[in-house]
Formats: structure tokens, C-alpha cells, sequence
């Protein structure tokens, strides 16, 4: 046992150090990379492919059904009124393809 002379704390012989909240730097390294996840709905077929291939281009994450997880739904003409009121009812944001256009560029 020791008594440190700037705290007068008794230790054990063990390297003294302050307890505390560990500040690191954020950079490259250790920045967590977050994506907005986006569903499609109320497209057809060949022009889903085409706005989800333009989504992931600009590292969104593309998903293929709701969940709670969900940032963003992409309404197109198609899209029904259950799709957009269980949409609303969970929280997530909906936006039209002209929206989601103008949000990638």
C-alpha cells in the first residue's frame, strides 16, 4: 500500500489511474459509419431497381420489407394507403421519389 501525495488515495501497488469517461479522438479509425435505411414501395419493377441501384450507389442501405429500423419510405404511384399509414403508425419518414432524388444529389 501507498499514499499518493496528490490525492492522498491508499493503493495496493497498482498503477494509479483516474477513473473517468475515455476521450478518443474520432477520425477514420474509429468513426462509426452510419447509413439511412430506405424501402421502395409502390414502384414498378424495372424502376425500383433503378432508384434502389442509385440508393446503394450513395451507400444507403436498401431493405426489402418494414421494420422499426427503417429511416425512410419511398412512395411511388403505387404505393398503397396501408403501406403509408403502417409507415406513419412506426415513424418512419415517407418521401416521394422526387424527395429522394433531390436528397441523393
Amino acid at each position: 500500500m501507498r499514499l499518493l501525495p496528490n490525492n492522498r488515495i491508499i493503493t495496493d501497488g497498482a498503477v494509479y489511474r483516474p477513473m473517468g469517461i475515455k476521450d478518443y479522438p474520432i477520425g477514420k479509425s474509429n468513426r462509426k459509419q452510419w447509413q439511412i435505411a430506405a424501402y421502395f414501395a409502390g414502384f414498378r419493377e424495372a424502376k425500383r431497381y433503378e432508384l434502389e441501384s442509385i440508393a446503394r450507389a450513395a451507400d444507403w442501405q436498401v431493405r426489402t420489407a418494414f421494420s422499426t429500423s427503417l429511416d425512410v419510405l419511398i412512395a411511388g404511384p403505387l404505393a398503397g394507403r396501408v403501406q403509408l399509414s403502417k409507415a406513419e403508425s412506426m415513424g418512419i419518414e415517407s418521401i416521394s421519389e422526387a424527395d429522394f432524388r433531390h436528397r441523393i444529389l
